[in-house]
């Protein structure tokens, strides 16, 4: 079953990846065959990029850029080390994540299965 409003935090995903376009902005088809190696194995076209306003709970929002549109997925996919990459500390502990921006929560959760729910 597909959801694809939610967002998971995804420890080993190197990319953001979003499978419904309207939640995309500054949307732009992807034209040069751009592809993806998925965990599974398999290779799977990126049919756009854009950009994804998250909402946390805490009514914070995280603007995301470059999020590749990849419909076929069942979940949207936010990637731990590109947030890490600019700024967004992600503090695991006991099985809770804390996510913060310059010392301001966004957000917290439950670690299930090596995501974020």
């Amino acid at each position: 079953m597909q959801n694809l409003i939610e967002w998971i935090l995804d420890f080993g995903a190197s990319r953001h990846f979003c499978a419904n376009k309207e939640l995309m902005i500054n949307f732009e088809d992807v034209v040069d065959g751009q592809c993806v190696y998925m965990g599974n194995l398999y290779t799977v076209a990126v049919n756009g990029k854009g950009k994804v306003l998250l909402k946390f709970t805490s009514e914070r929002l995280l603007s995301l850029s470059s999020v590749l549109f990849i419909p076929f997925l069942r979940t949207n996919l936010v990637s731990s080390t590109l947030l890490d990459i600019t700024g967004i500390k992600i503090v695991q502990e006991d099985g809770k994540v804390v996510i913060m921006q310059m010392g301001i929560l966004l957000g917290r959760g439950i670690v299930v299965g090596g995501y974020l729910s």
